[in-house]
């Protein structure tokens, strides 16, 4: 439930999780699958942060695609 909370005011003001729900209900996603898969990356954020020892980058994926 908390992360639940922790969110819903994620995809409001972080742009990462913002542009990535708004992908997925554009897409045709149900928006409670859209949340449940903005929480998935949430945890994914926070334990890539814990993993490395490092502050959160938001343009750490596009490094590494370019």
């Amino acid at each position: 439930m908390a992360t639940k909370c922790q969110n819903q005011t994620g995809v409001r003001f972080n742009p990462v999780l913002k542009g990535f729900f708004e992908k997925l209900v554009k897409a045709g996603k149900p928006r409670m699958q859209a949340v449940g898969a903005c929480m998935r990356k949430l945890v994914m954020i926070c334990y890539g942060v814990l993993k490395n020892r490092a502050p959160f980058d938001p343009k750490w994926s596009s490094r590494i695609a370019t």
